[in-house]
C-alpha cells in the first residue's frame, strides 16, 4: 500500500499529460488552467526529477496502459508501428524479398524468393547475411525489428549487403522491389474432389488471392473444400465478407455491427457465389480470432458448413484508426460485431491485459485437451438458422471438436520451432538436402548419428539434459515437426502443408466427417 501512494501522485500527473496531449490531437482545446498545469509540472520534472526522463517512450507506455483499461484491442501505434501494421493490411511493403530468421546473433536466408530482389542480385537460401551497407551485423545481438528497418524500404532504392556462403564472402547491390505478403501460402487437391485452402490473415489482396486458388481447385473438380483459418488473427473485415459472400446464398446474414458513433448496420450476402454448392468445412483453434471469427459464425450460424477444431480466441469488437498529428494513432473499438444468430463473441476483460492474451486459463482447466472442460456461458444461447443452438460470449465453439495434439517432450521444450528452424537450416546450409520430393521425405527414417545430432544441439541451445534418442510418442512427435521444418525450408509453404496433411488431426478429421 505504501509503494502505491508514493507512485500514485507520479503518475496521476503522466495521465493529465497524457489526456492533454491526445486532447490537443484530437482537436480538443484544454482551460488555460490546465495549460499551465502542465507546463508547471513539465517545469518541475525538467528541473527537479532525479534522473534524466526520456519523454517520449514514458508517455506511449502509459497511454497504451491507460487504452487497456477500456479494453484490451484499444491500443496506441507510433508511427513506424502504424507503418508496420498498414503493411499487414495492404499485403506489400517494400523491400528485398527474402525470409530471415536470427541464428547464433546471424541473419540467416531460410528463402530468397525467386521473385525477388535479392534473388535477382544473387543472394541464395543458405546465406548468411554478415553486413548490410557496410556496418556488420553479425554477432552484434541484433533484433529483428532492426534487420528490417535495414532491409527494407522505398521501391526502387538501393541497399548492400554482404552474405557468407559456404565460408566465401559474397557482395550483392540490390534494387528494392515491392514484396508480397501472401496471405494464401498453400493450396491444392487433397483426394479425390477435396480442395485444400489455407488462409494466413485477410489483407487487402486476400480475395484475390482465395478466389484464384479457388478457381484453379474447381478446374482440378473440386466439390468439397476444407478451408484451414487455425491461428489466423483476422485483419480486414471487407475481405472477409467477400469470401463469405462466395459461399451463401443470396439474402444470408454475414454479420451486424452496432456501437455509439457508428451507423447499426446488417451486411447481407448478395446472388451467385462461385463456391455456393461446394460442401465447406473451417477449421479453427485458440489463436483464430476477429475477421476469421467473423466468418466462421456466418458459416456457423446459417448451416453452411461444419467447423472443426477448438474454441476460438474470441475477439468481437470492430477497430478503427484515428491518425494523430505526429503520424501515431490510437487503433480504437467504435463497434460490437454480432454473427447471423445475434452473438457477440467476445470473451469477458478483467483489465488485465497480459492475463486476457494468455493462454494459462485454457491450459489450467484443460480446455485444449478435453471437450468437456470446453467454456461454455449457458446464459447465452443462440440458434442457428436450423434450430441448432450455439452460444455467445467467449469465442465459437466448433461443431467437432479436436483435442491439441502434443508428446510430453514437447510440452517441456515449449517454442520447438526455435530449436528445429536453425538446427535445420544449419543442417541444409552444411550439404544439399538428401530429399527429391516430399514423398522420400515423408517415408525416411533418421539415423542414430542424426537424432545425436539433434539432440545435442537441444542440449546446447536450452541448456537441459534431453534423452539420448527419444522413443514412443516423443519421437514420433519430434520426427514430425522436424520433417515439417525441413519441408518449410526446401519446399517452402506449400510443401510444409502438403506434409502436414499426414499429420494434421484436423485435416484427417475433416476428411472423414465430410460426406463422401
Amino acid at each position: 500500500m505504501e509503494n502505491k501512494r508514493l507512485h500514485l501522485p507520479f503518475f496521476v500527473l503522466l495521465a493529465l499529460m497524457i489526456g492533454l496531449y491526445l486532447g490537443f490531437s484530437l482537436g480538443y482545446q484544454p482551460t488555460d488552467k490546465r495549460t499551465d498545469k502542465l507546463e508547471e509540472v513539465i517545469a518541475n520534472l525538467d528541473r527537479y526529477y532525479v534522473d534524466d526522463i526520456k519523454a517520449d517512450s514514458l508517455v506511449e507506455a502509459v497511454i497504451n496502459e491507460m487504452l487497456h483499461k477500456l479494453d484490451p484491442h484499444t491500443q496506441y501505434f507510433n508511427k513506424s508501428e502504424l507503418e508496420r501494421a498498414q503493411e499487414s493490411i495492404n499485403g506489400e511493403f517494400g523491400g528485398i524479398g527474402v525470409q530471415f530468421q536470427l541464428i547464433d546473433d546471424t541473419i540467416c536466408v531460410i528463402n530468397a524468393m525467386s521473385d525477388g530482389a535479392a534473388f535477382r542480385a544473387g543472394v541464395r537460401t543458405g546465406d548468411r547475411i554478415v553486413a548490410i551497407n557496410g556496418t556488420k551485423v553479425a554477432g552484434v545481438k541484433i533484433e529483428n525489428d532492426k534487420v528490417m528497418s535495414l532491409l527494407k524500404g522505398p521501391v526502387n532504392s538501393t541497399v548492400s549487403v554482404k552474405v557468407l556462403r559456404k565460408k566465401k564472402l559474397h557482395q550483392y547491390t540490390i534494387l528494392r522491389g515491392t514484396v508480397k505478403i501472401v496471405s494464401v501460402p498453400a493450396y491444392f487437391m487433397i483426394q479425390g474432389s477435396t480442395g485444400f485452402v489455407r488462409i494466413n490473415q485477410f489483407s487487402l489482396s486476400t480475395y484475390e488471392e482465395f478466389m484464384n486458388a479457388s478457381k484453379k481447385l474447381l478446374a482440378q473438380g473440386m466439390k468439397r473444400m476444407i478451408l484451414d483459418l487455425r491461428d489466423n488473427p483476422g485483419g480486414v473485415l471487407e475481405e472477409v465478407c467477400k469470401i463469405a459472400d462466395e459461399f451463401l446464398p443470396k439474402g444470408d446474414v454475414i454479420y451486424s455491427i452496432k456501437g455509439k458513433g457508428v451507423k447499426q448496420d446488417v451486411i447481407l450476402s448478395s446472388v451467385g457465389g462461385l463456391l455456393e454448392n461446394i460442401q465447406l468445412t473451417v477449421l479453427i483453434n485458440e489463436n483464430s480470432a476477429s475477421a476469421s471469427e467473423v466468418f466462421s459464425g456466418a458459416i456457423q450460424d446459417n448451416d453452411r458448413g461444419q467447423l472443426i477444431g477448438r474454441r476460438s480466441f474470441g475477439k468481437g469488437l470492430v477497430l478503427q484508426d484515428k491518425v494523430l498529428s505526429d503520424g501515431s494513432s490510437i487503433r480504437m473499438t467504435v463497434a460490437r460485431y454480432y454473427t447471423p444468430s445475434g452473438r457477440c463473441i467476445q470473451r469477458s476483460y478483467s483489465g488485465n491485459f497480459n492475463e486476457y492474451y494468455g493462454e494459462e486459463d485454457r491450459y489450467s482447466r484443460g480446455e485444449l485437451f478435453y471437450k468437456d472442460s470446453m467454456y461454455k456461458d449457458l446464459k447465452l444461447k443462440y440458434k442457428t438458422k436450423k434450430g441448432r443452438t450455439v452460444y455467445g460470449g467467449g469465442g465459437i465453439i466448433p461443431d467437432v471438436f479436436v483435442p491439441l495434439d502434443s508428446g510430453q517432450f514437447f510440452s517441456g521444450l515449449n517454442h520447438f520451432q526455435l530449436i528445429f528452424s536453425p538446427f535445420v537450416f544449419n543442417q541444409l546450409s552444411q550439404k544439399a538436402e538428401k530429399w527429391k520430393n516430399l514423398e522420400e521425405l515423408k517415408n525416411y527414417t533418421f539415423s542414430a548419428n542424426e537424432w545425436t545430432n539433434l539432440l545435442r544441439y537441444v542440449e546446447t541451445k536450452l541448456g537441459i539434459k534431453a534423452p539420448k534418442i527419444p522413443s514412443g510418442k516423443d519421437k514420433e512427435t519430434m520426427e514430425r515437426y522436424l520433417k515439417l521444418e525441413y519441408a518449410r525450408q526446401i519446399w517452402q509453404e506449400q510443401g510444409y502443408y502438403k506434409l502436414s496433411l499426414t499429420f494434421d488431426h484436423e485435416i484427417q478429421e475433416a476428411l472423414k466427417t465430410q460426406k463422401r
